[in-house]
């Protein structure tokens, strides 16, 4: 009984660990705006991050707080200032979710 335990944990515990990856961490970054812009229904933001975690990635906008996004970050890049943003996680395509001008 305990082998056929063991087994049936083997085949479908390990398949689960191995098949996870490691998500970065959320929180906040101060950053330099690389591109901003809106697409569709989205407000995109690309990031560089001013210790060099990541560099000119792209990042989307907290759906409910779009246009204030757009706005700090079109200020802060016309006026050739950082930000500082929390992030949901430090890849590709996470989420904004506030940005104050440094």
């Amino acid at each position: 009984m305990k082998k056929v335990v063991l087994v049936l944990a083997v085949i479908f515990i390990f398949p689960l660990l191995l098949g996870t990856s490691a998500q970065a961490a959320s929180g906040w970054f101060a950053c330099e705006i690389t591109t901003v812009g809106s697409g569709g229904d989205y407000v995109f933001v690309q990031l560089s991050d001013t210790s060099g975690k990541f560099t000119n990635t792209p990042f989307i906008a907290y759906q409910s707080r779009a246009k204030e996004i757009l706005a700090t970050a079109m200020f802060a890049k016309i006026n050739s200032k950082t930000v500082l943003v929390f992030l949901s996680g430090s890849e590709a395509y996470s989420v904004v979710i506030s940005m104050f001008v440094n």
